[in-house]
């Protein structure tokens, strides 16, 4: 087995353990601040949003690009806020273990879907029961952002009416979704055109994150102590459990092997003793 050492092993061998893990490392290392992030597809409009939220409208700090631009947890900070742009799923199998990852750290997330691909897609919906398992409270944290309203204009609103539906039955209340528009908010701050930033549904959106933020700082440090509390728990006893189960296995092995000695022993000396009688049969028929 090597030197393999008794983490990797836990994680390897109790999935369950491997999640809370995770869960535990993320708050471990979060900041004081209240955390948002993003997630979706690859070109769902998530590092052009983060933009848009965070002021970057001519000169981008989050990467944008037709490509794989978002290879890592990208964050910035902005008075009170951490914003996270994380990798797109269903890219690789370590880019969504690395979208997780900064995703288990925010207190908001900010599910980007975009308008151009219609309804959600099985990969997102798979994801987002991923999410599920690994943050029980996802439904008080997430909000969900439908981008490049102004690519679609046919079709638009029963898209949007299909997405509330599926959404609906995965998740037993009602979550928050708003329809925005990068190049319109561009746009319209950048023409002084007002009528046209609010259609870009992006004032609306730091609006209601900008709420959010406010309400939950007061318990947000609490609230994370408490959670890690309950994980440290939840560790050392599947730490313990494994360590009774692997010492009962162990004195499983032991007596078994205990049996098998003595089994071979003895079938060693009745062989050892049916020699020692044939030898001297075999001597007199020479004589």
């Amino acid at each position: 087995m090597g030197n393999i050492d008794g983490l990797t092993l836990m994680q390897r061998e109790d999935p369950s353990f491997a999640e809370h893990y995770l869960r535990w490392e993320s708050i471990r290392q979060t900041s004081a601040s209240h955390q948002v992030a993003i997630c979706g597809l690859m070109n769902a409009g998530k590092s052009a949003l983060l933009n848009m939220l965070t002021g970057h409208l001519e000169q981008e700090y989050f990467a944008t690009g037709a490509s794989r631009t978002t290879a890592d947890v990208q964050s910035m900070t902005t008075e009170n806020i951490d914003w996270l742009d994380t990798p797109g799923i269903d890219a690789s199998d370590s880019d969504d273990h690395t979208a997780l990852r900064g995703i288990l750290r925010a207190d908001s997330v900010l599910f980007a879907h975009t308008l151009r691909t219609g309804t959600l897609e099985q990969v997102e919906l798979d994801f987002l029961d991923t999410l599920m398992r690994h943050i029980p409270a996802l439904p008080q944290r997430l909000i969900v952002v439908l981008t490049h309203a102004d690519s679609v204009e046919t079709h638009q609103q029963e898209s949007i009416d299909s997405i509330t539906r599926i959404l609906s039955t995965r998740f037993a209340e009602q979550l928050p979704l708003f329809v925005t528009s990068s190049p319109r908010f561009i746009k319209g701050t950048l023409t002084n055109k007002p009528r046209l930033v609010q259609r870009s549904g992006i004032p609306q959106l730091l609006a209601a994150i900008t709420t959010r933020v406010s309400r939950a700082n007061a318990s947000l440090v609490s609230g994370r102590a408490l959670e890690k509390v309950h994980l440290d728990i939840m560790l050392k006893g599947a730490i313990t459990e494994a360590l009774a189960q692997r010492e009962e296995k162990l004195s499983a092995l032991m007596l078994q092997h205990k049996e098998e000695e003595k089994a071979f022993r003895k079938a060693a000396k009745q062989l050892l003793n049916a020699l020692r009688q044939r030898i001297p049969d075999e001597n007199k028929s020479d004589i």
